[in-house]
């Protein structure tokens, strides 16, 4: 007896699983936001020990470099068409662009009738301004050089990537961490199209890299701080259920009803068929 072997899954049930993963893994916000807490604090002191004692401080470092030179070694991304690509990405996602979708999030929510369409946008908002305030603080304490900037002041630089006096922001990755913000929302209150949305912020995260605008610990501690920006934001302001919905609508429905219903007058000969309670 012959045993067809299952079909292959395909690249989008992966990516559906995917979605499906990250949407389970923020329902215990106990648990799981103690541990991006805890892993983004472990990340942060390990890159920031020094290389020179600590073995995987140097391990860290070294990664960063070699991730790096990978696209100053081929010229395809570096000047092809995957670096213009990017830097539309980049724009794309900078904080006019963001204030925008939020604002058009809430307005076409308004417009359409749709409470979680500008609940969504209200919350982006909030969450894309506190997630800024978030990597700033982790930026200015550090100042991390960027690669790009790396490769024009020399390589020694390469080896000495920690200048706290600069004006340098390579660490944490805010486009990052604005990314894994973009996606638990989007998958919290659009979950159908999450596939959409996860290859949205890979693009954003690996946008960065092609440019050199960050080392791949930058990238990892800033999803991880997004992701933890994220997560309290969809724990803390869930889409509204359906039931509310409809309790929304109807009350919605009946205040306009009421307001296009003509006034009617002792003296009206309208009234004439109609008790008290309905004039």
């Amino acid at each position: 007896m012959r045993f067809s072997r299952p079909p292959r899954d395909r690249l989008t049930d992966k990516l559906s699983r995917l979605g499906r993963s990250v949407r389970n893994f923020y329902r215990f916000p106990p648990v799981n936001i103690a541990t991006v807490v805890g892993v983004a604090v472990v990340t942060v002191l390990l890159i920031a020990l020094d290389p020179v004692t600590f073995p995987i401080a140097k391990w860290i470092s070294d990664t960063d470099i070699a991730i790096a030179r990978f696209v100053t070694a081929n010229p395809e991304i570096e000047n092809g068409l995957l670096r213009r690509a990017s830097q539309w990405v980049t724009v794309a996602f900078t904080l006019p662009p963001i204030l925008l979708m939020a604002f058009a999030a809430w307005s076409a929510g308004r417009m359409a009738d749709r409470p979680n369409w500008s609940r969504f946008g209200g919350v982006l908002l909030r969450a894309g301004l506190a997630q800024i305030v978030v990597t700033e603080l982790v930026k200015r304490t550090f100042g991390r050089v960027r690669p790009s900037e790396a490769l024009e002041l020399g390589a020694g630089v390469w080896q000495d990537l920690w200048l706290p006096t600069s004006s340098h922001q390579s660490f944490p990755s805010g486009h990052a961490a604005f990314a894994l913000v973009f996606v638990l929302l989007t998958i919290a209150y659009f979950p159908r199209a999450r596939r959409v949305w996860i290859c949205t912020g890979a693009a954003i995260i690996l946008a960065r890299w092609f440019l050199l605008r960050h080392y791949a610990s930058d990238l990892w501690l800033g999803a991880w701080l997004g992701a933890f920006v994220g997560a309290t934001f969809a724990r803390s302001y869930p889409p509204l259920p359906d039931e509310l919905l409809r309790r929304l609508r109807r009350r919605r429905e009946d205040r306009v009803r009421g307001a296009r219903r003509p006034m009617c007058y002792d003296t009206d000969a309208g009234c004439a068929g109609q008790s008290v309670l309905e004039r």
